[in-house]
């Protein structure tokens, strides 16, 4: 009888050490293992402030045209774009390269385009009333630069973001371009202009627009078309949920709109980065039959506290 008992209990253990080994072998087998790539759109999804598409509206609008085509034309009550829930598709290359010459650490470069399709829906006032909606389809580009500056057993693989482009955005097709734009701001010491190398060239992070909050910046838009309608998009914390705000340009009449971006307060403990946009639309789009047609630069930039002595 005892002898018996022996011989289960010794099965038993033997089938423990079966399982634990087989259990262990299993696992050790598919566990995944994160590759660099892996590493760098994790990263990617930890900077949604930098690597965002949504920066312009999708909501309506109500803040008029500022129109240029006769006054017989019907005029635009609300317009607003309505991005299809679920239809924006991302795409993102990774090119890697290792260390030499000019880099001293392993580096990649990377491209994030997002595709979004939607309708840009118009109200207008004419003798019946009019709702029109036009189908849309814009192109958001962003590139930027990694290296791999850590060790590999670091987070993300020792991989860190060192530069980033600013956001173009431009339908399919498109003929509206946008020349440049004057920054100027006397609080923060800004009286510089941009091309749109500036938006499709990375830039080092510290390198970045830095403004205070609260504070008004100037821009002046040259599209070189009298006609365009231009909108600057930007992003205010109401209620105090971050809130889309759009305005339109003051237009000079001669190819340059004047428009000013007032920076909000940092919330303790929020990211400092920030988005604003310049959004030239054809005017035809918006008070006519034409065809949706726009180019929307998208400018980051850091928002920084200021500290009262």
């Amino acid at each position: 009888m005892f002898r018996h008992k022996k011989l289960i209990l010794h099965a038993g253990l033997a089938w423990l050490f079966f399982l634990f080994v087989f259990t262990g072998c299993s696992k050790k087998s598919t566990a995944p293992t994160e590759t660099d790539q892996d590493a760098i759109l994790s990263l990617i999804e930890s900077y949604p402030r930098i690597f965002t598409s949504c920066v312009i509206d999708t909501i309506p609008d109500s803040s008029g045209l500022g129109k240029i085509a006769p006054v017989n034309e019907d005029t635009v009550i609300f317009w607003w774009r309505w991005i299809h829930w679920g239809q924006t598709v991302r795409s993102i290359d990774v090119d890697f390269y290792p260390s030499g010459g000019d880099h001293s650490y392993p580096y990649a470069n990377v491209s994030v385009i997002d595709t979004l399709t939607g309708y840009l829906h118009l109200i207008r006032k004419d003798t019946s009333g009019i709702w029109t909606s036009k189908p849309i389809t814009d192109v958001a580009k962003r590139s930027a630069y990694f290296e791999r500056r850590r060790p590999v057993d670091s987070p993300y693989r020792g991989w860190d973001l060192v530069k980033v482009s600013g956001l173009l955005v431009r339908s399919v097709p498109t003929i509206r371009a946008i020349g440049s734009v004057q920054i100027a701001s006397s609080k923060s010491g800004y009286d510089t202009t941009i091309t749109e190398s500036y938006i499709t060239n990375c830039s080092l992070i510290g390198n970045m627009f830095n403004f205070g909050e609260e504070d008004s910046i100037t821009l002046t838009v040259y599209t070189g078309d009298p006609t365009d309608s231009v909108y600057l998009h930007a992003y205010s914390h109401l209620f105090p949920l971050l809130t889309h705000i759009r305005r339109g340009f003051v237009n000079n009449g001669d190819g340059s709109f004047s428009g000013t971006l007032v920076t909000a307060q940092l919330p303790l403990g929020a990211s400092p980065y920030r988005h604003a946009a310049i959004d030239v639309i054809k005017h035809s789009t918006l008070d006519g039959e034409d065809a949706y047609d726009s180019r929307i630069w998208g400018l980051i930039y850091q928002l920084m506290s200021v500290t009262t002595p």
